[in-house]
């Protein structure tokens, strides 16, 4: 009889799921600061998503991204980390950059 059980998760169709997360490319870049690199995440929406997305840029990229990639936010284990508001009200996430990391590229490929 325990065959007979439904696996135990949750299943959503493409629209559930849409309606539920949301998915936001943050970009990375290449060693040698030529290109920028996506890395797609997906988050959940609901109040504070900027502040999530802005603490996820912190981390730095995915797993399967590191060592392929560079923050220009510094290294997540960097001595001063870059410092992350987020305002409430209008949702908006600043993030003051290291002054070094500010002027790396003004033209970027992506792809």
């Amino acid at each position: 009889m325990a065959d007979c059980l439904p696996p135990d998760m949750t299943i959503l169709d493409d629209a559930q799921f849409r309606a539920i997360f949301t998915d936001v490319t943050m970009y990375f870049f290449d060693p040698q600061h030529r290109f920028a690199v996506p890395d797609t995440r997906w988050f959940l929406n609901r109040p504070g998503m900027p502040a999530q997305i802005a603490g996820r840029l912190q981390q730095g990229p995915a797993e399967w991204l590191s060592g392929a990639v560079v923050s220009a936010l510094g290294a997540p284990d960097d001595a001063t980390p870059p410092t992350v508001s987020v305002n409430r009200d209008s949702q908006v996430a600043t993030v003051g950059l290291d002054p070094s990391a500010v002027g790396v590229r003004a033209s970027l490929s992506c792809f």
